[in-house]
């Protein structure tokens, strides 16, 4: 017998919720950029990202089933420089390439006047980044 769809929409809310709550720490953590940028253009960008986050939980954005393959190499490399790291510890709080095309699609968007616009351009550049029709440097990919 499989697991019923209330345990697994009680699993993905502790998810939802722990990643969250995970993720907070980013936009509140007081960095060179956020006192360089507008608190609306954070707070855009929060609403940007969680936005993609509910897409991609939802299935509605798709996820690469194993995008490093056996590349450790690869993997290496995104863990090393471009996942993000915890503030109080060298934990990764990133764990696949999607989650580094949901930070910048959702910070790119952001400057956008009007919410339904930010949906629409994160989603437009977070699949543009999923289908590798634009490839950052490396110094847009660490953040």
């Amino acid at each position: 017998m499989g697991i019923s769809v209330n345990d697994k929409m009680k699993t993905q809310n502790i998810t939802r919720d722990k990643f969250f709550k995970k993720m907070e720490q980013m936009f509140e953590h007081k960095s060179k950029l956020s006192t360089m940028v507008d608190a609306t253009r954070i707070k855009n960008y929060k609403e940007c990202y969680f936005y993609l986050f509910e897409q991609i939980q939802s299935g509605k954005l798709p996820v690469h089933e194993d995008f490093f393959g056996d590349n450790v190499l690869a993997k290496n490399i995104y863990e090393k420089k471009y996942f993000l790291k915890a503030l109080d510890s060298d934990d990764i709080m990133e764990e696949k390439a999607e989650d580094v095309y949901m930070r910048l699609a959702a910070y790119i968007a952001s400057v956008e006047d009007t919410q339904k616009l930010r949906e629409e351009y994160a989603t437009k550049f977070y699949l543009d980044l999923y289908n590798g029709h634009y490839l950052p440097g490396g110094r847009v990919l660490a953040g």
